[in-house]
């Protein structure tokens, strides 16, 4: 890291804006941050700004002031102004010459805020940063970086320095807050000259102000590492999103078509994408199966699904995964009827019935918190179809085996439809979680029949194992030099 004289400015502000309700996480954060700013003297400062919270934020960040001094700017809005004119006015408080936007129920990884100024140092003249950023997994029961839409598939530091590259490979995850490090003068200048922003995206502004400054200073750097840990409030955009789903995409998706229409244009191949890419993610093939087998579910969620992630229907993999799932009626789930030579019984299969073969094709590079895709090879040798209804279904998933002979991961589920017939073979595109710590697992791939059993532990012959390397989160990405600008496959968003 360059040498910086203690007079300047700082280099980094990190900008947090905050709520009613948002005492106690905030607390959390800023304990974290001043134990990271601990040696870095005048570098980094601190801005929050409170969206007229009642319940004790103004005497906390005053307690805080102790650890964090003049480095902590503070101002309470005497009104609500919604989260979009939030995260402007924190940005106002910033004196910095770059402002990370970290959401006050988020966390910046360990030595997160050194890395950011490493980054600032190596590429100067960027317009931002975009940062890796681990979630909860569906279940709350450890951070993962789930698959899909809303980061690029580059595991090194990347330059993206086109418009339509920076778009099309960052502009879903440009949509989390706390990711986005930015260039301050840059995003003045277009904040500044269009007062009605957060009239027209009240809950997007922080991603128009980026789309405009990505079209008129192109150069935005990708960097895979974790350098986010984010709160519990993200985990509805994990693949299994469970009951009310729909009507919560069909909420979500109007705003971001707006947004995006605004930027790109309405009929531009980039809107299309952006769109696509983003409902094939949120809505996918184990978040429809999730949804279609809730109680409440009813034919009416269906065409509400349809209808919003109407433009995924452009994308291969939607039509190959997901879009089978919405075309089953909802009943066909619990009913069997016309609808059993396709979706199959949904009965306890006999123990002697649950005979399959699965070869993995090839292992993709694995990383703590990086959810990876595996291709595999299931056939059926046993006699009934493997199906994936109610109430036992059958789906492949995968279980990670410590050292010590201990489970130290397992899943998500990867339904099969059509069932997979006796005798047939198939190719499935599975997703797996690798475990959070990094090291040497066995790791067991296998059908397993919910609340009856694991095929491959009734014969091992029915499953795959194999002994992989997890690695470290930053070991595979790296954070080196920016290599070549990468396009995303528009058919594959």
């Amino acid at each position: 890291m360059s040498d910086r004289s203690p007079t300047r400015r700082p280099q980094l502000s990190v900008c947090i804006p905050t709520h009613n309700g948002r005492a106690g996480t905030l607390d959390e954060l800023l304990s974290e941050l001043a134990s990271q700013l601990a040696d870095l003297g005048d570098q980094v400062e601190v801005c929050i700004s409170d969206n007229a919270s009642d319940d004790g934020t103004a005497a906390m960040v005053q307690a805080r002031r102790r650890e964090l001094g003049t480095r902590l700017r503070y101002r309470r809005n005497e009104r609500d102004l919604g989260v979009g004119g939030n995260i402007l006015r924190a940005v106002e408080l910033a004196a910095g010459d770059y402002c990370w936007l970290l959401g006050s129920d988020d966390r910046p990884a360990a030595g997160a805020v050194r890395a950011v100024l490493d980054l600032i140092d190596s590429h100067p003249d960027a317009s931002g940063f975009q940062l890796g950023m681990l979630r909860p997994s569906a279940d709350l029961s450890e951070p993962i970086e789930l698959l899909g839409a809303d980061h690029p598939a580059e595991r090194v530091t990347t330059a993206y320095t086109s418009p339509d590259a920076i778009a099309q490979a960052l502009g879903v995850s440009q949509l989390w807050l706390s990711p986005c490090v930015v260039r301050r003068d840059r995003w003045q200048a277009v904040s500044r000259a269009d007062p009605r922003l957060v009239d027209r995206h009240p809950e997007h502004a922080h991603g128009y102000v980026i789309g405009r400054m990505a079209q008129r200073d192109p150069l935005w750097i990708w960097c895979p590492r974790p350098l986010v840990n984010a709160g519990s409030g993200t985990d509805w955009l994990a693949d299994e999103t469970g009951p009310g789903m729909p009507r919560r995409v069909a909420r979500i998706v109007p705003p971001l078509q707006r947004l995006w229409a605004e930027l790109h244009g309405p009929g531009s191949p980039t809107y299309r994408n952006l769109v696509a890419g983003w409902s094939n993610w949120v809505a996918g093939p184990s978040a429809a199966y999730e949804a279609k087998i809730q109680p409440g579910h009813t034919w009416r969620d269906d065409l509400r699904l349809l209808g919003v992630v109407r433009l995924a229907w452009r994308s291969r993999r939607f039509r190959r995964e997901t879009l089978p799932w919405l075309l089953v009626p909802h009943r066909a789930f619990k009913a069997g009827g016309c609808w059993r030579w396709a979706l199959g019984s949904g009965r306890e299969l006999p123990r002697t019935a649950c005979r399959t073969t699965v070869a993995v094709r090839r292992l993709p590079e694995l990383a703590s918190g990086h959810q990876a895709r595996i291709p595999c090879t299931v056939e059926n040798r046993g006699p009934h179809a493997l199906s994936s209804r109610l109430p036992h279904p059958v789906r492949l998933a995968a279980r990670w085996i410590d050292g010590e002979g201990r489970l130290a991961a397992e899943g998500p589920r990867t339904p099969f439809l059509p069932a997979l017939r006796s005798g047939e073979r198939r190719r499935v595109e599975m997703r797996v979680n690798p475990p959070s710590e990094p090291g040497e697992y066995e790791l067991r791939i296998a059908p397993v029949q919910e609340h009856v059993a694991w095929f491959d532990e009734l014969d091992l012959r029915n499953g795959w194992a194999g002994r992989v390397v997890v690695q470290a989160p930053g070991a595979a990405s790296g954070t080196g030099p920016p290599i070549s600008e990468s396009e995303p496959d528009p058919a594959d968003a």
